[in-house]
């Protein structure tokens, strides 16, 4: 991907309104993709960040 087009892209994403359940949904998101690989301190730490 050209650096402009990847730039652009990048600008359009920070111009995204965000909510907070769209924040919990991405936290969601990393916390299943590491399940695997983090402890059960660091998951509950993850999941307080969503409260």
């Amino acid at each position: 991907m050209k650096r402009k087009t990847c730039a652009g892209l990048y600008l359009r994403a920070l111009d995204l309104k965000t909510t907070t359940k769209k924040n919990i949904n991405v936290l969601m998101h990393i916390l299943s993709f590491f399940k695997k690989h983090l402890s059960a301190d660091e998951k509950q730490e993850m999941l307080s960040l969503s409260i």
